[in-house]
């Protein structure tokens, strides 16, 4: 969950992790990590190479028709359907 005093304008970014094995590590070697930027309208998928975020991510719009699906080893996310 997130929240802010001053509303949801004042967040920007957000990273959910999704994991079903619920790992203290990080990153999580099964995990899903998406990262959701507001002001780009960006979701990008850590790297399964590196895991980290770096120039081998996949990213695409939010709610963009035609946009294509982007996955890792770990999740799909469909975003012109989110």
């Amino acid at each position: 969950m997130a929240s802010s005093p001053n509303g949801c304008a004042y967040l920007t970014q957000l990273v959910p992790v999704f994991d079903a094995a619920r790992s203290t590590l990080y990153p999580a070697q099964h995990a899903c990590y998406v990262d959701y930027n507001r002001l780009t309208n960006n979701l990008t998928l850590m790297s399964d190479a590196t895991g980290q975020w770096d120039s081998t991510v996949q990213q695409t719009k939010l709610n963009v028709h035609g946009e294509t699906p982007i996955s890792s080893g770990n999740c799909t996310v469909d975003a012109s359907n989110s």
